[in-house]
């Protein structure tokens, strides 16, 4: 086997190019033009969780608009982070070869991070978008937990051929 050969057995390409399908759709809801942004809303913002503290009290304390703020911090947290946990995954899955390796995971949510980042820094170009430290950090989070989930699914998918 020349070394390319082996080259190309050492990326998952299949899980290369899920990937890459997950980067351009998320490039795609990111960096569209949202003419819902109120004018005059602040669209930068780099203190972490400031902005979800109204909301998350409102839906606490049964605000008179509490489903509405209540499904908009849903999708706010919960919606960063499933995003990216596809990213996560493939690119975990892609790399398979190197997950052994003892930096891979902190690759992994680096790249997950400065991917993420580089989406923050377009937006501040786009009209009605909103630049915020929560979405690097839960997008970071997503792009860890679609690693965790593969490396779950790896260890059970072991344990049950140990088995047979």
């Amino acid at each position: 086997m020349n070394r390319e050969t082996a080259h190309l057995k050492i990326i998952r390409w299949d899980w290369l190019f899920f990937t890459a399908a997950m980067v351009a759709l998320i490039l795609f809801l990111a960096l569209h033009e949202n003419s819902n942004t109120p004018k005059g809303m602040v669209t930068f913002n780099l203190k972490p969780v400031v902005r979800q503290i109204e909301p998350v009290l409102c839906v606490v304390q049964h605000c008179p608009d509490f489903q509405n703020v209540f499904w908009l911090v849903i999708i706010n947290v919960a919606g960063n982070i499933a995003v990216f946990m596809p990213f996560g995954f493939g690119l975990t899955a892609a790399f398979q070869h190197f997950n052994a390796k003892r930096f891979f995971p902190l690759m992994v949510a680096a790249t997950g991070f400065l991917f993420s980042l580089g989406i923050e820094i377009a937006q501040l170009q786009v009209p009605g978008r909103i630049t915020d430290i929560d979405d690097l950090i839960l997008n970071t989070l997503g792009t860890i937990a679609g690693m965790a989930l593969w490396y779950a699914l790896a260890l059970l998918g072991a344990g049950k051929e140990a088995n047979h």
